[in-house]
């Protein structure tokens, strides 16, 4: 089973349990609130769909290109002292022009082959992402459990030992036993409590990170569930990790991406033909006459 198919099966087992829970309790609900609001998987997406847009950015070399201008002028001339007066000019002109590419000797095939492979190199990458933090929810759910039942333990070890100085005391009150077993009860209570509030510091330690993965304080966790699809023997674990692993696929897309980028910049080398067609009109703003403007159409291959 892939990864992404045993994620769906996270998510929609966590969906049909509890829908809306205000503390994730199991791991499914956990990974569920993880892969929707982890700010780190947040941040992935965003980026993958600005390289997204490297796609649709690539294939418009392939489409015809419009420019509108627009100028207007104006003169003022005064005349000598001789010759008294002015003479004032204006004029304007707008201009429409579209250029279609014909030929363009494979650069912008190789562009939009080049940008393709970075999109699905950029997906790999997300999900390489998504296993990543995936995985830390699972080992932040882990260590929460594991550090709490610590705690049991050395608090019931604490209580053990409380109770043993109570009675190695009576029976030194008593005279069966010496101060020096006292002492010594005494020590392994003091060592008791000290790994207790290092148990105890450690759970604290753990409970931030589970926050910090999946975006809220854990609650009373429950037992894991076991893992599904698991292959059942270490070649076919080997075989399915070269055929899916995100790794090795965002690897391949990446060289392919590369190999496109060389043929671009080989395809510099080629001549390109495009069309370019032109209508013009120019005349002066002031009065404005739309007889009075004269029209210029022009078309054109380039190469």
């Amino acid at each position: 089973m892939s990864k992404s198919v045993l994620v769906a099966t996270l998510l929609a087992t966590a969906a049909l349990a509890v829908p809306a829970l205000a503390h994730a309790e199991t791991l499914a609900e956990a990974i569920a609130l993880a892969y929707q609001s982890n700010p780190t998987l947040q941040a992935a997406r965003a980026s993958q769909r600005g390289l997204d847009e490297t796609y649709v950015q690539a294939r418009s070399g392939f489409r015809p290109t419009a420019t509108l201008s627009a100028t207007g002028t104006y003169s003022n001339t005064e005349l000598s002292t001789t010759t008294p007066g002015r003479i004032e000019t204006n004029g304007g002109n707008l201009a429409l022009s579209i250029t279609q590419p014909i030929f363009t000797g494979g650069r912008v095939a190789a562009q939009v082959e080049a940008a393709q492979s970075s999109v699905e190199a950029g997906r790999e990458g997300l999900r390489t992402t998504e296993a990543q933090v995936l995985l830390s929810v699972i080992q932040a759910f882990e260590d929460v459990r594991r550090d709490q039942q610590i705690v049991v333990i050395r608090q019931n070890n604490v209580a053990v030992l409380a109770n043993q100085l109570e009675e190695t005391r009576a029976k030194f009150e008593v005279g069966q036993i010496t101060r020096t077993d006292v002492a010594q009860a005494q020590a392994q209570l003091a060592a008791s409590r000290a790994l207790l509030s290092s148990a105890q510091a450690q759970v604290q330690i753990s409970r931030s990170n589970y926050t910090a993965a999946v975006g809220q304080n854990p609650g009373e966790l429950t037992v894991e569930p076991a893992l599904p699809g698991l292959p059942p023997t270490v070649d076919q674990a080997f075989d399915l990790a070269e055929a899916e692993s995100p790794v090795l696929r965002r690897a391949r897309q990446t060289e392919a991406a590369s190999r496109a980028r060389i043929a671009e910049a080989k395809a510099a080398w080629r001549p390109k033909v495009s069309i370019t067609g032109s209508v013009g009109y120019a005349g002066t703003l002031s009065p404005f006459e739309t007889r009075d403007y004269n029209r210029a159409i022009t078309a054109e291959a380039i190469v």
